[in-house]
């Protein structure tokens, strides 16, 4: 909400602004705030990822039997 009022504010007091320009920047930064709910578990799947990694570059290679 602060930042919606932040931007109304700098935007009201800029000269030769129009609604359609506030409106416009309000719905993109409406959309950001919006796509941030997903960064927690994006940053968790980052970091399982991570940990896979790291797991399988400590495994020691698996000596397999050859089928012929």
């Amino acid at each position: 909400m602060i930042i919606f009022i932040v931007i109304l504010f700098i935007a009201v007091d800029v000269d030769n602004f129009s609604t359609a320009k506030i409106y416009a920047i309000i719905a993109y930064t409406w959309t950001f705030i919006s796509s941030t709910d997903y960064l927690p578990g994006i940053l968790e799947s980052m970091s399982e990822a991570r940990e896979l990694s790291r797991r399988f570059s400590k495994d020691a290679p698996v000596n397999q039997p050859s089928l012929s």
